[in-house]
């Protein structure tokens, strides 16, 4: 058996003896006893504690002093009936005038007998050791001789000349205490063995939890610091307590390496305090992740300046303010989004607006960009088990899905068909081309048909269609730019605005913060004036615009003009034979052939 190692600080003597032998007694009790009343016998407990005993043993003020101090569990001697009628009968064989003086625990229990046994016993109650000496004297006065209590009231009487009967434990409620500390520490054996037991269980879980509390202290983690993938994901964590604090729950993204990190937040409100909660599980294995095919928002991260030059385009104009109002009321529908719009119109920040204003703005946002991943990425995406596209309540942008080929529309298809990928998520799609110039239209057609999740559309104009709006633009732009570049321009001069009214914009909104940007760097004056943008927008046409090729003759014969065109390729190659012939379909012995004519 299994023996629990027990502290006791006994008030008396007396108490030290009787324990030791009732102790002796029992197979359950490691017992070590000292002698100390109250403030002493607390300061005691205190030096002694923390070498290894399971539980304090004490009686009266003692045992309530030592609970103040003590951090393992205090267990009272509490007094019996048995107790008090042994010294009531001794006090009763007294012939002068005598009281029962202690703490409430001593007083209570003596109204309880005297109820029961009809008799009437004066006594007095004290609260604390300061109360003891004022208390005496009075009863001194008041004619009493004997008093019945505990240790420190019987001391204090004799410096008055009283006589005093201590009210002594007997060996009935010593082993009723070491009973109830035997089971208070089997209790606490048996909560620490299955913690321990869910401790290891967690350990070897895939899913890595940390716990927080309010003051942004790390309170529990199932990871290791050697895991240093993790560990540098953890250190991130704490920026986000505030927000589970005050929305008790958040759901987070974070890209380490090949992989990304699907992390859940939630706020545990406990008795006494509140604890953050963080659930993290590694999604997916991807080649190339650390590009930009894979992004993701979460809830805290900052706006960008492409997210203020979009909230500033699509809310200055009076003309685009149906626009506006359409994303403010997709962000109240799960319904999948389809965007068209031009490069440059500002799709990327519609879709995340749309995101910010709906019910999933605090789950994160994740980007795939279809231009940007290959084949075997794409695959990955959509039959791996650990896909990001297998969780739920995210909202997942596809931009670029005019860049997927047949094949892989079709699994797009086929996947969404197949896990209910709407129903579990909200999913944005965009496009640089309308249906009909798209090289495949499977996934648009799917997406745009009658069926239960089929996609609210948004088209966007582009900047050309609304020169009108420029000078406004401009005006908006400057002060946000003046903010962040440290400049003071006040704005364009005529000339100036005429020519970015005239300009094409190719790239429409995007290209036209650029130009303004470079405007603004390179002005010296309060006013940005037609030459500076003139030279600006002239080195946009040269960098944009496509050059215009070798001229072609088209004088001579059929076979004349195959030769001048098999030329032109081959020049074209760098005289790269291999590079040539598979550019014209032909073999390297016909072109050589040709080449030779």
């Amino acid at each position: 058996m299994k023996k629990i190692k027990v502290l006791a600080i006994a008030p008396y003597e007396g108490l030290k003896e009787l324990m030791q032998n009732t102790a002796a007694e029992r197979e359950d009790i490691d017992l070590q006893v000292y002698v100390g009343d109250l403030a002493a016998g607390a300061e005691l407990a205190d030096s002694v504690q923390d070498i290894g005993y399971d539980v304090i043993i004490s009686r009266g003020g003692t045992a309530e002093m030592i609970e103040k101090i003590a951090h393992i569990p205090v267990i009272e001697i509490r007094l019996s009936e048995y107790d008090m009628i042994r010294a009531i009968k001794l006090a009763q064989n007294y012939s002068g005038r005598f009281a029962i003086v202690g703490f409430p625990n001593i007083t209570k229990c003596t109204d309880i007998i005297c109820d029961l046994l009809q008799c009437k016993i004066d006594t007095f109650t004290i609260n604390s050791v300061d109360e003891v000496s004022e208390c005496i004297a009075n009863m001194h006065k008041m004619g009493y001789r004997l008093l019945v209590g505990d240790a420190v009231t019987v001391s204090t009487a004799r410096q008055f000349r009283m006589n005093g009967i201590l009210i002594t434990s007997g060996k009935e409620s010593i082993n009723a205490a070491f009973d109830e500390a035997v089971k208070l520490c089997n209790a606490i054996s048996i909560t620490i063995d299955r913690d321990n037991l869910y401790k290891q269980i967690l350990d070897m879980s895939n899913i890595k939890i940390a716990v927080y509390d309010k003051t942004h202290r790390l309170v529990y983690s199932n990871y290791t610091y050697e895991q240093l993938e993790l560990g540098s994901i953890v250190k991130k964590l704490p920026k986000y307590l505030d927000k589970i604090y005050n929305d008790n729950e958040i759901k987070i993204m974070h890209k380490s390496g090949n992989y990304l990190w699907s992390i859940s937040g939630m706020c545990i409100k406990q008795t006494s305090e509140q604890l953050a909660v963080f659930f993290a599980n590694r999604s997916i294995e991807v080649p190339g992740l650390d590009s930009n095919g894979f992004s993701y928002k979460n809830i805290t991260d900052s706006a960008n300046d492409s997210d203020i030059s979009f909230t500033t385009f699509y809310s200055s104009s009076e003309s685009m303010k149906s626009i506006a109002d359409a994303i403010q009321k997709y962000g109240t529908t799960s319904l999948p989004l389809f965007i068209y719009g031009e490069k440059g119109t500002g799709k990327d920040n519609i879709a995340y607006t749309v995101h910010t204003n709906s019910s999933m703005k605090n789950q994160p946002f994740l980007t795939i960009d279809c231009s940007l991943l290959n084949d075997k990425q794409l695959h990955r995406l959509f039959e791996s088990v650990n896909s990001p596209l297998g969780e739920a309540n995210l909202t997942i942008y596809f931009k670029n899905i005019h860049c997927l080929d047949e094949p892989n529309q079709q699994d797009m298809v086929s996947y969404i068909t197949n896990t209910s990928l709407h129903s579990r998520n909200r999913i944005i799609y965009s496009s640089e081309r309308v249906i009909p110039d798209m090289p495949c239209s499977v996934l648009a057609n799917y997406l745009l048909d009658n069926s239960p999740y089929s996609c609210l559309t948004l088209s966007l104009p582009s900047l050309r269609e609304h020169k009108e709006d420029i000078p406004s633009l401009a005006s908006i732009y400057i002060s946000e730019l003046n903010l962040s570049l440290g400049k003071e321009v006040i704005g364009l001069s005529e000339d100036a605005l005429h020519l970015l009214q005239d300009f094409e914009w190719k790239y429409n909104i995007d290209q036209f913060i650029s130009v303004l940007k470079q405007l603004i760097i390179i002005t010296d004056t309060p006013y940005i004036n037609e030459e500076n943008t003139s030279m600006v927008l002239t080195g946009e046409k040269k960098i944009f615009e496509p050059k215009q090729g070798k001229w072609l003759s088209t004088y001579g014969t059929l076979d004349d003009i195959i030769t001048n065109v098999i030329h032109t390729v081959f020049e074209e190659e760098n005289m790269n034979q291999s590079n040539t012939a598979k550019r014209l379909g032909i073999s390297r012995s016909t072109l050589w052939r040709k080449l030779k004519l």
